[in-house]
């Protein structure tokens, strides 16, 4: 095997994983490790005694910070969504080698859509603390070298990352076996009510607060903003199934931690999408309070790949 395959099969999946929880896209992860370790062979660091392992997390962190920089001063039309991986599939990613720091959040926990999304909240360098930190276990003297900032400053990124993540600690709600069944049901419960054209059934299963985000990139049809109330949804989700395109195939999975389907369709106007990927949150009570669907084909390329034999 050759040093570029025996360096990529020893530290892809760890970098993917600080890519990925950086942008909240698996392309974009994906293009940053391919760019991390173009320049490991065409600039390698001069100290080849040490582990190259800190020095390759460096460079993609900060290329993750540069792309999330420059996404968030895009405009994009409609809400905006973390891009789905199947996490039966995909490698997660691994923690800090060593390490005996005790972290906050789990590497499932921290690829679920409610964590992704509560991370949007963040600056660039707090997401980057909190993220090594909190969820790789890098110790903060670890992290403060690589944001080439002092630990005093890391402690103060992490404390305002806390901060911002406030609101997703008040609901946090981690991808537990029991909780994992419990959306299953609820998304089953909800399918089968929206295929029984049933305006009660569907309301049954949401939250009087739901809220339905949609994701096309601008590519196809959506809705251009987040639909809320639990009645305005159903009739959103039943009058998708009555007029949008016949689906072909369908595809239950676990998708970030929680259950999901893709809609495989059969396109009837130029932006329809062809596939669709849908994905949910449950409150304690089993009721849906968060509904999240992906049309944008870039979105969806970790499906693809996750498929792959």
């Amino acid at each position: 095997m050759d040093p570029f395959s025996t360096l990529y099969r020893q530290h892809r999946d760890h970098l993917w994983g600080i890519a990925y929880r950086m942008t909240g896209n698996a392309a974009d992860a994906e293009d940053l490790v391919q760019e991390t370790f173009r320049r490991a062979i065409e600039r390698p660091p001069a100290d080849r005694e040490r582990s190259l392992r800190p020095w390759l997390a460096t460079v993609t962190t900060r290329l993750a910070i540069d792309q999330l920089r420059r996404r968030k001063s895009q405009s994009q039309l409609g809400p905006w969504l973390p891009s789905p991986v199947d996490t039966q599939a995909s490698a997660l990613g691994t923690r800090a080698e060593p390490s005996d720091v005790e972290t906050t959040y789990s590497l499932l926990e921290s690829v679920t859509f409610a964590f992704l999304l509560a991370l949007e909240s963040l600056s660039a360098q707090q997401r980057a603390a909190l993220v090594l930190r909190d969820v790789l276990g890098y110790s903060g003297r670890e992290v403060a070298e690589m944001l080439a900032t002092s630990p005093a400053n890391i402690r103060v990124l992490l404390h305002r990352g806390h901060q911002a993540m406030a609101r997703y600690q008040q609901r946090r709600r981690p991808p537990t076996q029991a909780r994992v069944e419990q959306a299953r049901n609820a998304l089953m419960a909800l399918m089968q009510s929206v295929l029984a054209a049933d305006p009660e059934a569907v309301m049954s299963c949401l939250r009087d607060d739901v809220v339905f985000a949609s994701d096309s990139g601008g590519e196809f049809s959506a809705a251009h903003r987040e639909v809320c109330g639990a009645r305005n949804v159903a009739r959103l989700l039943l009058g998708l199934a009555a007029k949008g395109p016949p689906a072909l195939e369908m595809h239950e999975g676990v998708y970030n931690g929680f259950p999901g389907l893709i809609y495989v369709r059969q396109p009837q106007r130029p932006r329809d999408a062809p596939r669709v990927w849908f994905g949910l949150e449950v409150d304690d009570t089993g009721k849906i309070s968060r509904l999240h669907s992906v049309l944008a084909t870039a979105k969806l390329t970790a499906l693809d790949r996750a498929n792959q034999p």
